[in-house]
């Protein structure tokens, strides 16, 4: 499984050949996110009701979309490199 945790202790240019930029940038695009998300929420308060985050974290999560966006693999590869399961399962007859 991939997760920030993981992949945190690759080298510069492997890191950057997996996600697609460097860690650096990685680090301040959550930053931002993060940032974002707090704002959004503390505007808008009817957005802290319903279902809680998921179980991934924001850094996987964004992690998983540099990921797609890199490597463009079919969804149920992406689903097996972050240990994630679909969430609908296709009925074969």
């Amino acid at each position: 499984m991939k997760s920030y945790k993981k992949i945190k202790n690759y080298t510069p240019k492997k890191f950057k050949r997996t996600v697609g930029i460097s860690k650096d940038d990685f680090l301040n695009l959550c930053d931002k996110a993060e940032e974002r998300i707090e704002k959004e929420k503390e505007q808008n308060r009817l957005k802290k009701r319903g279902l809680k985050d998921s179980e991934m974290s924001l850094r996987d999560r964004i992690l998983l979309t540099l990921y797609y966006l890199r490597h463009h693999p079919i969804f149920q590869n992406l689903a097996d490199v972050f240990n994630i399961q679909p969430t609908h399962k296709l009925k074969i007859r």
